[in-house]
C-alpha cells in the first residue's frame, strides 16, 4: 500500500472515529452501507487490513463469529486535539441551522475565514509530509478530516447563494471578485515591490 491512503481507507477509518466506539464487522459493514458508501465485504475487509497493517485501527477476534474494529487513538496526536472538528461533524444539522441563520454577508466572511484555515492545514500537512515522511499517511487522514469538517460550510454558502434574491447574489459576487482583486493586487504589488530593490 502507497503512503497515503485512498478514499475507501480514509472513509472507513472516520467512520470508526466518529462512531466512538469498537464496532463489529458487520455492523460496520451494514452501517456504511447506510450512509451510501457502496464497498463489498471482500473490499471492506481489505482496506480494514490496510488500516490495520498501519497501526491505525485496532482489531479484537474475541472468538470465531466475533471480530470488531476501533481507532487506536494513541497512534494520533492530531486527533485528541480534534474535540471540536469532531463535534463540529457530529453537530451538522445544527451547525447548519446557525450558519444558515446569520446574514448572507456574514456567511461569506465565516468562509473567507474557514478556507484560510483549510489552506493553512493544507500547507502544516505537506510541512508535516516532509519534514516526517514516516508520518505522511497520518497526516493524510487529518487532512481529509479537516477537509470534511470545513468543506461543508462551502456547499452551505453556496445553498444560500441559490436561495437568494438577484440583488443578494450580485452584493455576494461582488464582494468576492472585490476580494480577488485586493488579494492580487496586493500580492503583485509586494512581488513587484521585491524585484526592483
Amino acid at each position: 500500500m502507497s503512503e497515503s491512503l485512498d478514499n475507501y481507507c480514509s472513509k472507513i477509518f472516520w467512520f470508526l472515529f466518529l462512531n466512538d466506539k469498537k464496532c463489529r464487522f458487520n455492523e460496520l459493514y451494514k452501517r456504511l452501507k447506510g450512509i451510501n458508501f457502496k464497498v463489498s465485504k471482500p473490499t471492506l475487509i481489505v482496506h480494514l487490513g490496510h488500516l490495520q497493517d498501519k497501526g491505525f485501527i485496532i482489531r479484537t477476534q474475541e472468538d470465531k463469529q466475533n471480530v470488531s474494529y476501533r481507532v487506536n487513538l494513541d497512534k494520533f496526536e492530531f486527533l485528541k486535539e480534534s474535540v471540536g472538528y469532531k463535534q463540529l461533524l457530529l453537530n451538522t444539522n445544527k451547525n447548519k441551522e446557525i450558519f444558515h441563520a446569520l446574514s448572507p454577508r456574514d456567511q461569506l466572511a465565516t468562509l473567507i475565514d474557514i478556507m484560510t484555515l483549510y489552506s493553512f492545514h493544507g500547507v502544516r500537512n505537506d510541512i508535516s509530509s516532509f519534514l516526517e515522511p514516516e508520518k505522511k499517511a497520518e497526516n493524510h487522514l487529518a487532512f481529509w478530516f479537516f477537509f470534511k469538517s470545513l468543506d461543508m460550510y462551502r456547499v452551505w454558502f453556496l445553498e444560500t447563494f441559490k436561495q437568494s434574491d438577484e440583488k443578494t447574489r450580485k452584493l455576494l459576487i461582488e464582494k468576492i471578485d472585490g476580494g480577488i482583486e485586493l488579494l492580487r493586487n496586493d500580492l503583485f504589488t509586494s512581488e513587484k515591490a521585491n524585484i526592483t530593490e
